[in-house]
């Protein structure tokens, strides 16, 4: 039942006995308990609330205001996929304490006023609290257990404590707007790992802006409750993260070297009771030492808030907890290097004993207030760490340049590594001096594969096709307009290559600073996507032009001959990729690039899928050569002439079945068959492909099309004349209803998703085959 807000009263209770009487806003039946904190910044109640680092604490402003300007659309996300205005998907704290409470907010972010948002996720505010009161409480007595509870609730008239009132553990799979339930009884954080239980469900990847300098660096980011602007921070300076939750092996993830960086999350309690992570960490340090005494590149590390305690025991420090901790946006930390002071926010209840610290290790900052500490980093070797916030979200931005000493170090680890795999004399081990060079200031900063056959190369030499590769253009280019640009060596090579880049945790750039130019005359969802993605992973850049965008072969006084599209477009990049309705543009412009030229899709053929689809058989299956494999549908149009030189190629056993007036228009193999018996075609198939029934500009002969082809819908039940481990392809987009059941697509023999994302992982071996 929605109430007003502040129309019912309640209690602040301390496990000492102190109450503060006052007004409850939110989710005003709730009792809750847990660790009483005060925080000092004047705005960012949105960020905190949703701050990962408070979980199960009741969140104490000292600012007497509070709500007065709302609460923002917090679902919204940004370029990155980042909620743009929260720090995760809902509110983290038990509860939240202020002194006034504003339900008329004014600004033009609003949507919603803070009451109605906190009683959304299920949590209580309580307002008309003497806060500075309250606050100097927790400064003398430190910080200690409290509870909410509402006027008339069960628990009001109880003393039990240890019933307790503490607020369910969220669960750590994404669901906004679960509030949980109370759940008394529950263990204390002393019982608990709480950044194990603010972690993320799975790994998630955040692609970085493009064009930046720092742009395509690989970041592995353990979530220990993690707030996501420590993601945009990275993102926007153009690496890649990759968020994995606590109980990822991300040890073996950096002894591949397929990360350049470590990122060390904050996170919510005491970081001793994050044993495995430690040890783990402890592992990776030892690596670390191995590698660099062997002149090898050694990964950055950087941790931040939690992050920072979980690398100090890791090293074999001790930590221990504060007595009312740091928690605002004005704390002054001094470096000590510079002697420079610099205001930090921060957010932290322990802290690391800098006197413990062992060899090899120094303090680095120091608060200037209370004398804790705030930073540590290694000698010689790029691990360092600072326990304030230097993504600073509601606060100030003088630490932010940290980002950039950090990924500046993960690109000394790529240089180095690549040194490395070229065999440069370069790889020496680093002195201590120039490592102790890199190692973290605010100064920093200016502002395992898989192998898998596809067959013997000698079944797929040859066959009676027309080669249809591409024609002479620059010396020395190699262009891939058809499968035939290729040996059958060379693209068993191929397909190999995109699925060990595929089961790898990540992998080198060496695209880097690489210009790919995308020129679609016929628009496409997947092949836009797979291709800038696989350019971008690999470390370069992506330029896209539409028809519109382009005056490629325009006829009349306001077009541009297509030989000069290509010799301009071909001096600026290094590569060309072309989807268009006409095969003979893609010839065309090959004779006069300089640059390799790849077809994206013709109306001839779609060799991209073809890779795709044969990596699909490959993967799941083992092998591709020698198996049956079934087209159905049109057997005219671009894949059925891509399935017959895939045959040739591959080695497989192709049969098309289609109706009579819609065979292939090119010449095909003598091996491969064509039927109008579409049950006979797939009878004990392994492989059963279908695509769309009007592309390439025959929509006009849709209604014709449908009466002709019906017969030729896959459905499960047509699967079920194929073997019983046969896989269903299709290239999509799909019409469903037409030429597949409705059903078909998640059949459990339907591969089309794996096939889909397996374009962009084909698209990548090829690309990297043609510019390295």
């Amino acid at each position: 039942l929605h109430r007003p807000a502040l129309s019912l009263g309640g209690r602040l209770e301390f496990e000492d006995g102190t109450t503060f009487r006052g007004r409850l806003f939110g989710a005003m039946d709730r009792a809750v308990l847990g660790e009483a904190v005060f925080n000092t910044a004047m705005v960012g109640y949105v960020e905190s609330l949703t701050d990962p680092s408070y979980r199960e604490q009741l969140l104490c402003l000292t600012y007497p205001l509070v709500g007065n300007y709302g609460v923002p659309d917090v679902q919204a996300k940004d370029e990155f996929g980042l909620h743009a205005y929260a720090e995760s998907d809902r509110v983290q704290a038990s509860a939240l304490v202020c002194g006034t409470y504003c339900d008329e907010p004014s600004h033009y972010l609003a949507r919603e006023t803070l009451h109605a948002w906190l009683e959304r996720q299920g949590v209580p505010g309580i307002a008309g609290v003497d806060t500075r009161a309250l606050t100097r409480k927790l400064r003398d007595a430190g910080s200690m257990e409290a509870r909410i509870v509402p006027d008339g609730h069960p628990m009001a008239d109880t003393t039990d404590w240890d019933a307790g009132q503490r607020v369910a553990p969220l669960p750590t799979a994404p669901r906004p707007g679960d509030v949980g339930v109370p759940a008394w009884g529950a263990g204390s954080e002393a019982e608990r790992c709480l950044a194990r239980e603010a972690t993320r469900a799975g790994a998630a990847v955040y692609y970085g802006r493009q064009g930046e300098e720092l742009s395509g660096l690989r970041v592995l980011a353990l979530d220990c409750g993690m707030k996501e602007s420590m993601v945009r921070h990275l993102c926007e300076r153009g690496a890649n993260v990759t968020a994995v939750p606590m109980t990822y092996d991300f040890v073996a993830a950096m002894r591949t070297g397929d990360f350049d960086g470590l990122l060390l999350s904050n996170g919510p309690g005491d970081p001793a009771t994050c044993a495995d992570t430690i040890r783990s960490l402890s592992s990776l340090l030892a690596d670390v030492a191995d590698v660099a005494a062997a002149g090898g590149p050694v990964p950055a590390v950087f941790g931040i808030c939690l992050g920072h305690q979980l690398l100090a025991l890791a090293a074999g420090a001790r930590t221990y907890k504060l007595p009312f901790g740091n928690r605002g946006h004005n704390v002054p930390v001094v470096e000590h290097e510079t002697g420079r002071c610099f205001i930090t926010p921060q957010n932290h209840g322990y802290a690391v004993d800098a006197t413990s610290l062992p060899p090899g290790w120094v303090a680095s900052m120091t608060h200037a207030n209370d004398g804790s500490n705030e930073g540590i980093r290694h000698e010689y070797l790029p691990l360092s760490s600072v326990q304030f916030h230097p993504e600073a979200t509601g606060g100030p931005v003088d630490t932010v340049p940290l980002f950039d000493g950090f990924l500046r170090q993960c690109r000394d680890h790529r240089v180095s590594r690549l040194h490395a795999s070229l065999g440069s004399a370069t790889t020496a081990p680093v002195s201590r001096q120039r490592m102790a060079a890199r190692a973290y200031s605010v100064r920093a900063s200016p502002g395992a594969a898989r192998s898998y056959s596809t067959g013997t190369a000698a079944s797929r030499a040859g066959g009676g096709i027309r080669q249809h590769g591409a024609p002479a253009g620059a010396e020395g280019v190699r262009h891939f307009l058809s499968l035939y640009d290729f040996s059958a060596a060379e693209l068993e090579t191929l397909v190999e290559r995109a699925i060990a880049m595929k089961h790898a945790a990540g992998g080198d750039f060496p695209l880097q600073g690489k210009t790919q130019v995308l020129l679609f005359n016929k628009a496409s969802t997947r092949t836009r996507v797979s291709l800038t993605v696989a350019m971008a992973q690999l470390g370069g850049n992506t330029l896209f032009l539409a028809d519109r965008d382009s005056q490629m072969g325009r006829p009349g006084k306001f077009g541009e001959p297509l030989s000069d599209t290509a010799r301009v477009v071909s001096s600026m990049a290094d590569v060309v990729s072309i989807r268009t309705g006409a095969h003979t543009i893609l010839e065309d412009f090959v004779r006069h690039s300089r640059v390799p030229v790849v077809n994206a899709l013709s109306d001839d053929v779609h060799p991209l899928q073809l890779l795709a689809d044969v990596m699909t058989v490959v993967e799941l299956r083992g092998g591709i050569a020698g198996k049956r494999v079934a087209f159905v549908g049109d057997g005219a149009n671009n894949m059925a002439h891509s399935y017959a030189r895939a045959a040739d190629r591959f080695g497989f056993h192709l049969t098309i079945a289609a109706p009579e007036g819609y065979r292939p228009l090119l010449s095909i193999p003598d091996h491969v068959q064509v039927t109008e018996d579409v049950r006979a075609a797939v009878q004990d198939a392994h492989v059963v492909f279908t695509d769309v029934w009007s592309s390439m500009g025959q929509e006009d002969e849709q209604a014709e099309r449908e009466r002709v082809f019906t017969p030729y819908q896959v459905s499960p039940a047509l699967m079920d004349l194929a073997r019983p481990d046969a896989l269903f392809l299709h290239c999509l987009p799909a019409h469903r209803g037409e030429e597949v059941s409705h059903d078909m697509l998640d059949d459990p023999r339907s591969a089309v998703w794996q096939e889909a994302e397996n374009r962009m992982h084909t698209a990548k071996a090829l690309l990297e085959t043609l510019l390295s």
